[in-house]
C-alpha cells in the first residue's frame, strides 16, 4: 500500500529508484512476514528502501495512512477500510488470481513484478 504519486508497482519503482532510501517501508517487526516480503519486492525491483519496523501491524498500517511511511505489504482484510475510504491506494495484491474485496488491483505478476 503506498500513499504517493504512485499510481501502480512500476511507478512505485521508478520513485524508488530517483528517490534511493528516501521512501520508508514499514512492517509489524524486523523479521516478520510483510518485512520479508518487502525485502523480497524491493529485491526483485533492484530499488532499496529504509525499513521501519513497527510494534503492531495496526501501527505498521496507520503510520502509511500518516505519512509518516510510505508504503507496506499487508494482508487485505486490515487496510481495507483505508483503500475504500482513500486514506491508502492498493497497487497490488499477492497470489495468482485478484481478489473479490478489490477487483480493479491487480496481481503483482500483472503489475509488473514477478517472483
Amino acid at each position: 500500500m503506498v500513499l504517493l504519486a504512485a499510481n501502480d508497482v512500476l511507478e512505485l519503482i521508478a520513485l524508488m529508484k530517483a528517490k534511493l532510501d528516501a521512501l520508508a517501508m514499514t512492517s509489524p517487526g524486523v523479521g516478520s512476514v510483510r518485512h520479508l516480503a518487502g525485502v523480497l519486492f524491493t529485491t526483485l525491483a533492484g530499488v532499496r528502501s529504509l525499513h521501519v519496523p513497527y510494534k503492531s501491524a495496526g501501527a505498521s498500517i496507520i503510520s502509511v495512512v500518516a505519512n509518516e511511511s510510505q508504503w507496506t505489504f499487508a494482508p487485505i482484510g486490515a487496510p481495507l477500510p483505508h483503500v475504500r475510504a482513500g486514506r491508502l491506494r492498493a497497487l497490488a495484491v499477492g497470489g495468482d488470481k485478484r481478489v473479490p474485496q478489490l477487483p480493479e488491483v491487480p496481481t503483482a505478476a500483472e503489475a509488473g513484478v514477478t517472483g
